[in-house]
């Protein structure tokens, strides 16, 4: 709303430059930016335990709203229940926690790229674990997390078909 932009603006790519009504997007002045998230709180500290607290208040919060916030939910939990996402996503989820923790990278990805496509909406569910994923990656200290990344991108790649197009 604060672009000079508007509706039937024409816009063009030329020479790398980007052109939409008086705005030119080009990467002349652009700046490089390392958009890494990096751990900044030890497990045991009174700050991190409330912010897990937090977290989990807040996924039993969005669990009614038929995500895969159920999948991380523990069943003990009042009035937990699981969504039809969230059911289907539990057990991958499971499996893709155990094959990480053993380095196998391509087994990992393989069973998060079989999510693609579930759920509802613009962005199902399990394309936005999928992306959740991949970048919850780029902070592990592991140094074969590169090639974790790289098969999770190529299972992505090749499972586009499974989503719809705006999320794809």
């Amino acid at each position: 709303s604060q672009l000079p932009v508007a509706a039937g603006d024409k816009g063009t790519v030329e020479g790398g430059e980007i052109r939409l009504g008086k705005i030119t997007l080009s990467p002349r002045n652009a700046q490089a930016w390392d958009p890494s998230l990096r751990p900044c709180l030890s497990p045991q500290t009174r700050q991190a335990q409330a912010l897990t607290r937090a977290v989990g208040d807040a996924l039993f919060q969005l669990a009614e709203k038929g995500g895969f916030a159920d999948a991380a939910l523990d069943q003990s939990q009042e009035f937990w229940r699981r969504s039809p996402a969230a059911s289907i996503a539990r057990s991958s989820i499971n499996q893709i926690k155990g094959m990480l923790r053993a380095g196998n990278w391509e087994g990992a990805a393989k069973t998060a790229a079989a999510l693609i496509g579930l759920g509802e909406g613009l962005t199902p569910s399990g394309d936005d674990f999928c992306l959740g994923l991949l970048a919850a990656s780029h902070t592990w200290d592991d140094p074969d997390a590169q090639a974790f990344r790289v098969c999770l991108g190529e299972e992505v790649l090749q499972n586009l078909r499974r989503t719809n197009d705006v999320s794809a």
